[in-house]
């Protein structure tokens, strides 16, 4: 063959690589969304329960298929393998599964009833005139709730509940001064 005939195999060949690389990514990755299902408390028993009765050497019948293996139901069930084996070594109980739920995400800071009453207090002390800082915020949220905020949270929490840590005094002079004007 000519340098044309080989450049030309090479680049159609080099095309079906990329092809065949292509459905090979496209597979995978459709494979990586299939295996990041959501399983409902029901689901999650049901595979358990199937689970424990083909360990006892039963056949299940799901589908209108039989399935022998752990893995066959986990590929019927769409269940990686190792999931199925995770699951087993947790308690399902509704106690159990709330005690889970309640660790997992950002802890919440203070409740809305407690907010209100930092507000409040803030706000009241406004009203006998007496100035709140961040330190004097962070130090009743402590005392009273526990927890120690950061100096990010109190501008945060200030802000977001449009009250001012510092007193302003308008000062009535000019006021008075044209009251007298007027007399």
């Amino acid at each position: 063959m000519n340098k044309k005939g080989n450049h030309r195999y090479f680049q159609i060949s080099r095309f079906f690589c990329c092809q065949k690389l292509q459905n090979e990514i496209k597979s995978l990755f459709e494979e990586m969304q299939r295996r990041h299902n959501i399983y409902s408390l029901d689901d999650r028993r049901k595979a358990l329960a199937y689970k424990q009765r083909l360990e006892e050497g039963e056949t299940v019948q799901l589908n209108g298929h039989t399935i022998k293996t752990v893995t066959d139901l986990a590929n019927m069930m769409e269940i990686d393998r190792g999931t199925l084996y995770y699951w087993q070594g947790l308690d399902w109980d509704k106690d159990s599964v709330e005690e889970r739920l309640s660790k997992r995400g950002r802890k919440a800071t203070l409740t809305t009833e407690q907010k209100e009453a930092v507000a409040d207090w803030i706000v009241g002390r406004g009203s006998e005139n007496i100035s709140t800082s961040a330190e004097n915020i962070t130090t009743y949220v402590r005392s009273q709730f526990g927890w120690e905020p950061q100096a990010s949270w109190v501008s945060k929490f200030t802000k977001a509940a449009r009250l001012s840590s510092q007193i302003t005094q308008k000062k009535p002079t000019k006021v008075l001064a044209l009251i007298w004007y007027q007399c």
